[in-house]
């Protein structure tokens, strides 16, 4: 017999044979280095917020990057479209202090701990409120009892006699009342923050608080992903919106009817994953479906894991706790024109512009940052740069108002310069984490080796598995065939899998199998 009368299937078969029997080496680690990043330093926060940071932080064990970024968009979010500054001198530019950000980080860094520390203090304010709004709903019950008992008083058949009135001013008191019922509305309990909600709901909620609110999200690929989806193409434009803070914005929905929301303003917050956050980013630098909503999320951080980690058991600083929730229920109930802010006239919000001394240093800083604008080769890294023109003027503004709540008195007018320095301090930080985040979008291979290799240490997949059987189970970031090709070639190289050249019948292309290197499972 000749070679070429052999069936093609046993040659695979053997060949397979004689693969089994071969030696594995061990397979090489495959790591994807991230860029480095500045670390969190206690000089980026004011003195009345490093305490409880730095303690939360140490009692978790977490990245204390985690505990800040959550904190500042906290205490942005209470002061929402209540507060605003003008960054220039003489232009009318108005930013308002709302912020965007999240964390990335494996599973396991205690995103969600850090999370409700960071957002920890909205429940005191939330509790208060209900407090306010239980007592402020029965003095508007007792007064709609009275006004109801008058008006059956005054409309009795003998009214005209028990009160010695005419009927002319027994019809004036009525219209009085009526108009006074009209008038006095029902107390809106005022809100702080949303976990789930739709775009129209959050329009409500929006609607009846006085300042805006927090929109938070234990997983953001969530609400980046259900942006996305058919009907709800409307999403993206409503956070586009919220963003800005100041617009008014109006909803018409069947069976809700019309809500109009004077300033739509909304902070957002949430955790990520690396892995699902790289698929996003590689679809956003290839220009697909880019609008800039991603670059908004100013205070986004990706810091180092800790080196060591310590079993810690220790009490928490309630000192440092009860400094924010002072600072906190001041900012929440204060008029900022008592504090020195300029009134808005015409339902303009009232804002602070720099102090004499802080504003040449803006300048400076602003034209740094254009200049860097210019000179970034990767679009998407310019966009977001550009978004630090609200970033900056509104971490100097919620410097300069957590000083101020905290009792600390300035001589001049304005936001300090000390404010002003330390917001600036975030810039070059905050860039590094930003660039670290935007390169996992840079290869779309990285993202489809790490998925592989899950799903290989999961179990998932088992020997002789195909490449077929990769895509067509529709894993995450494994959906294209070229990429999962591209992927299995790479983990071959390094030893973790084994090629099995097969043929496939009915007409379909060949598609490699592939043996899985037993140090792998025995790992």
């Amino acid at each position: 017999m000749k070679i070429n009368d052999i069936p093609k299937s046993m040659l695979d078969m053997l060949a397979f044979r004689i693969d089994g029997d071969e030696p594995w080496e061990a397979p090489s680690p495959i790591e994807f280095a991230l860029r480095p990043v500045s670390s969190f330093t206690p000089d980026l926060l004011p003195e009345e917020l490093v305490g409880y940071v730095t303690d939360e932080a140490h009692r978790m064990q977490c990245p204390p990057d985690f505990v800040a970024v959550a904190l500042l968009v906290t205490i942005g979010s209470v002061i929402g479209s209540g507060c605003a500054i003008r960054p220039k001198q003489l232009d009318t530019w108005t930013v308002v202090p709302n912020l965007w950000g999240g964390f990335v980080g494996r599973p396991g860094m205690l995103k969600t701990p850090a999370l409700k520390s960071g957002t920890a203090f909205l429940g005191t304010l939330e509790h208060e409120a209900k407090l306010e709004h239980d007592a402020a709903i029965a003095r508007f019950l007792t007064r709609k009892a009275e006004r109801e008992y008058d008006l059956k008083q005054l409309k009795a058949a003998n009214a005209e006699a028990k009160f010695n009135l005419s009927v002319e001013e027994i019809r004036h008191r009525i219209l009085d009342i009526t108009r006074l019922d009209q008038e006095d509305k029902e107390p809106k309990l005022r809100r702080y923050r949303t976990n789930d909600a739709t775009v129209e709901k959050i329009g409500e909620l929006v609607a009846d608080s006085q300042r805006g609110l927090i929109f938070v999200r234990d997983e953001l690929v969530g609400l980046l992903a259900n942006c996305d989806k058919q009907g709800h193409e409307g999403d993206r434009s409503f956070f586009l919106e919220a963003w800005e803070g100041q617009s008014s914005f109006t909803t018409d929905r069947i069976g809700r009817g019309n809500v109009y929301v004077p300033k739509l303003c909304l902070s957002l917050f949430g955790g990520i994953q690396p892995e699902k956050l790289q698929q996003y980013l590689y679809a956003t630098l290839a220009g697909y479906g880019n609008d800039g909503l991603f670059q908004r999320f100013q205070l986004m951080v990706y810091p180092d894991e800790r080196a060591e980690k310590a079993y810690v058991d220790e009490k928490p600083d309630d000192a440092a706790k009860e400094k924010i929730v002072k600072i906190l229920r001041a900012l929440a109930a204060t008029d900022f024109v008592t504090i020195g802010a300029q009134p808005g006239d015409g339902g303009v919000t009232p804002y602070f512009r720099f102090a004499e001394k802080a504003q040449p240093l803006f300048v400076t800083w602003y034209k740094r940052m254009e200049a860097e604008i210019e000179e970034e080769e990767t679009p998407v890294v310019a966009e977001h740069i550009g978004k630090y023109r609200k970033l900056i003027p509104s971490l100097a503004l919620i410097f300069h108002l957590v000083a101020l709540a905290a009792g600390k008195k300035y001589k001049a007018p304005g936001i300090s310069k000390e404010a002003l320095q330390r917001a600036i301090k975030w810039h070059d930080y905050l860039l590094s984490h930003a660039r670290r985040i935007y390169s996992l979008g840079g290869d779309p291979l990285q993202p489809a080796v790490t998925t592989l290799i899950a799903r290989i240490r999961s179990g998932k997949l088992v020997d002789g598995f195909s490449e077929r059987d990769v895509y067509k189970a529709g894993w995450t970031n494994l959906i294209d065939a070229e990429v999962v090709r591209s992927a299995c070639r790479e983990l071959e190289q390094d030893q973790w899998i084994r090629r099995i050249p097969t043929e496939r019948g009915s007409g379909r292309p060949a598609s490699s199998s592939y043996l899985i290197n037993p140090l792998v499972k025995a790992a």
